[in-house]
């Protein structure tokens, strides 16, 4: 799924959280990512791990950025007065070719947007 969040007039960042319920099989190891601005390669602002071993489980997402984070690193930033869209993936990361699924009834998702600040 995905998020779209309007333009905001300051640079900020995506905290985003949210849950599913993943049903698949005890090798399946199903994880959650959040990526901004482009559902492949954007960078990861977000996370949630699965692990084999579980056929139900329930992965939580949390604002896990996938690289630094500072002032002048600009990882994981949206600009000012920029529209984006947070993209919300369900990762297969086992080698097995077992089914999963994940319920849109069973699923929320949510992102707040974190100025940024310069220091001083």
């Amino acid at each position: 799924c995905s998020i779209t969040i309007p333009a905001q007039p300051y640079n900020w960042y995506p905290i985003c959280s949210g849950e599913a319920v993943v049903v698949g099989s005890t090798s399946t190891a199903v994880h959650l990512e959040a990526r901004l601005s482009n559902q492949l390669t954007g960078n990861l602002v977000g996370q949630g791990l699965g692990v084999a071993g579980n056929a139900t489980q329930i992965i939580s997402l949390g604002d896990g950025f996938g690289s630094l984070v500072n002032s002048t690193s600009g990882f994981g930033v949206v600009a000012a007065n920029t529209a984006t869209t947070i993209y919300i993936n369900a990762v297969e990361t086992a080698a097995t070719s077992n089914s999963w699924s994940i319920s849109n009834t069973a699923a929320w998702f949510t992102v707040k947007a974190m100025p940024t600040f310069a220091a001083t």
